[in-house]
């Protein structure tokens, strides 16, 4: 049994509008399912290497070569962050960092898990590769626009 995606649904969640909604698709399918077997593996280690690029991308303009970048503060705080680019990027290749995004923002519910994943709570691993993978298939939808990966990156968290 197949899920239903809503690509509109997810769209607006992500505030993104897909060229081509089979990128959006394929992130969205676990691996054992969609059409290739493989489901959503290489767009999540696209999307992996897409999100520290533009995180480092960010800091590189800072100016800062200790390695501390100020991030605003996010919504509903008054507080900013201050951390090192390493900091980050151990921050943002956690698995729970990443799932906690996939269930805050509601996309966890738009995953297509194959059969035997069906009733149970998808894992961290899952979430983390999806959201991946939904970076991946933005930057080649967007044609590898970097100000809509950034603008992405912000909304997600």
């Amino acid at each position: 049994m197949t899920k239903h995606i809503s690509v509109e649904e997810a769209e607006e969640i992500l505030d993104y509008r897909f060229e081509n909604p089979s990128f959006l698709f394929e992130a969205l399918s676990a691996p054992g399912t969609g059409p290739s077997r493989d489901g959503n593996r290489r767009l999540a280690q696209l999307g992996d290497s897409v999100i520290k690029t533009v995180l480092l991308d960010g800091w590189y303009f800072t100016g800062d070569d200790r390695g501390k970048h100020h991030f605003p503060p996010q919504e509903g705080s008054s507080d900013g962050m201050v951390a090192s680019a390493q900091d980050l990027l151990s921050r943002v290749g956690e698995n729970k960092f990443l799932a906690q995004i996939a269930c805050t923002s509601g996309l966890d519910t738009f995953i297509v898990v194959n059969n035997s994943q069906h009733g149970h709570q998808a894992f961290p691993i899952l979430l983390k590769a999806t959201i991946g993978a939904i970076i991946g298939a933005t930057w080649i939808d967007s044609k590898r626009d970097v100000p809509t990966i950034q603008a992405l990156v912000k909304r997600l968290g």
